[in-house]
């Protein structure tokens, strides 16, 4: 159990505590809404990161779709916040887009890190 609880402990704090350092504004967050799209997404990738490696997908698998999958995340994030900023705040689709894109990286982030640290 310990083997477990320690890196979802792990994957669970460290991207939200970088949030509330100011790294995923930095990366192009909103200012209101840098920490709580981490908290929301992170506890449910500690879940996919669970279930990605209790399903017997081998280490590389894993680490290599949940790269990928962060990397879309991140995409799809700054996307919404280019269209949303030139449209002066009006594009709704693209606010949503930068607001979920963001809980989606918090999401992946975590699954990535909980599966380098349960190598299985």
């Amino acid at each position: 159990m310990l083997k477990t609880a320690f890196p979802a402990a792990i994957a669970l704090i460290l991207p939200i505590l970088l949030a509330w350092l100011g790294l995923s504004r930095a990366l192009g967050a909103h200012p209101f809404w840098e920490v709580q799209t981490i908290a929301i997404g992170a506890p449910i990738g500690v879940a996919l990161g669970f279930a990605m490696q209790w399903g017997g997908l081998n280490l590389k698998v894993r680490l290599i779709t949940l790269v990928a999958l962060l990397l879309g995340a991140m995409a799809v994030a700054t996307y919404g916040k280019a269209e949303f900023v030139a449209s002066y705040a009006d594009d709704r689709l693209a606010g949503q887009l930068w607001f979920f894109g963001w809980i989606a990286v918090g999401v992946f982030t975590s699954a990535t890190l909980f599966a380098v640290l349960r190598r299985k």
